[in-house]
């Protein structure tokens, strides 16, 4: 069993494939250097396994590769950057409120 998280920019979205089965989706929208992430979803039969996540976290390596700031509008996508506090760079400082997340930390000298 293979799990892969593909870039379907001609669809908008990234999907969650267990070999080639798409078993998951999360929509986004790009512009200048943001990407709009406002819903994701999973085969309900297959919630509660984690691969909701595997699927966040491929579409946070995206960003962080393409130097894309997020706009999590998705609570999904909340969920995973709050569980995963080191990813929370993504969203810029000035947004975070916004989007109900934690402010960001002063750097400890």
């Amino acid at each position: 069993m293979r799990i892969t998280v593909v870039d379907r920019p001609d669809l908008a979205r990234f999907q969650l494939r267990i070999d080639d089965e798409v078993l998951g989706w999360a929509s986004y929208h790009v512009a200048d250097d943001a990407m709009t992430l406002p819903y994701t979803e999973v085969d309900p039969s297959r919630h509660g396994r984690g691969l909701g996540t595997i699927l966040i976290r491929g579409v946070l390596i995206a960003a962080r590769q393409r130097r894309l700031r997020l706009q999590p509008y998705c609570p999904f996508v909340r969920h995973v950057l709050r569980a995963h506090p080191a990813e929370l760079d993504l969203v810029a400082a000035a947004d975070r409120s916004l989007f109900g997340l934690p402010p960001a930390q002063p750097d400890r000298a």
